[in-house]
């Protein structure tokens, strides 16, 4: 994802934007690209845009909400009630 890159290269507003318009493009954004924007913006300093995606994420079909749960680059949410709430959702 572009997002991504830009985020891993500093530019983190370009890559901002980029997670944005990927999630309002389209309210059928396939889930590992919503989770992916989630990671996203965590990496970018944006925890709240994240732990705001993450209940969009339908786990299912090769995505597991216990492994993302457990995924390291979610490690500065971890602590956060609304992440602890997130992983007691049902699949």
């Amino acid at each position: 994802m572009i997002g991504l890159a830009l985020e891993q290269l500093g530019r983190r507003r370009e890559a901002v934007n980029g997670f944005r318009a990927l999630i309002a493009a389209d309210a059928d954004v396939p889930d590992e690209r919503t989770l992916d924007a989630a990671f996203g913006y965590v990496t970018a300093g944006r925890p709240a845009s994240a732990l705001r995606l993450l209940p969009r994420v339908h786990f299912g079909s090769g995505l597991s909400r216990t492994w993302t749960a457990l995924d390291p680059r979610l490690d500065p949410v971890r602590n956060d009630p609304r992440f602890a709430r997130w992983t007691t959702l049902a699949d």
